[in-house]
């Protein structure tokens, strides 16, 4: 099956229209079952695997076999934790609310606790200026247009009158 040529003869029947010919391909592909085969070929993998994913999934992240038994797994107290074994993969297990307050207690027993001062408002030109690591010294900007600027839009401003 050349599946170029019936690449190429989509796009024909669309006339260069993308869309068109994706919808031309899709009739061929619906007549022609060899070609549907042929164009899906190389993407199988990726479709397989993403199916197993999904039911894998829905399965709520653990596959075993049919009629194999449901391990339990094995828990271990290391250093006053409770540590899950052989857990391996993205989706832990949920571990005990007593096991995290007993570490969060231990944790907040070493950690120093430094109240944060509020932000003071500025009330002043200056008081921004030494903000933003400015001189609150120094001359204001001037607010005004210099004398070219005003000439450059007096002579804008005549130019439009007529």
């Amino acid at each position: 099956m050349d599946v170029q040529a019936k690449i190429q003869e989509a796009l024909v029947l669309g006339r260069g229209d993308v869309s068109k010919a994706v919808r031309a391909l899709q009739d061929l592909c619906a007549k022609d079952e060899r070609l549907l085969r042929a164009l899906v070929q190389p993407f199988l993998p990726g479709i397989l695997a993403h199916a197993i994913q999904k039911a894998v999934g829905a399965a709520g992240g653990t596959v075993r076999q049919a009629g194999a038994p449901i391990a339990a797994p094995q828990m271990v107290q290391k250093n006053g934790l409770t540590v899950v074994r052989g857990q391996t993969g993205r989706r832990p297990q949920a571990v005990p609310t007593s096991v995290l307050d007993a570490l969060l207690e231990k944790l907040g027993q070493d950690l120093p606790v430094k109240q944060m001062e509020p932000a003071k408002r500025p009330r002043s030109g200056a008081d921004i200026a030494a903000m933003i690591g400015m001189d609150p010294s120094a001359p204001i900007p001037p607010t005004k247009a210099g004398k070219r600027h005003q000439a450059s839009i007096h002579v804008l401003a005549k130019s439009f009158k007529r």
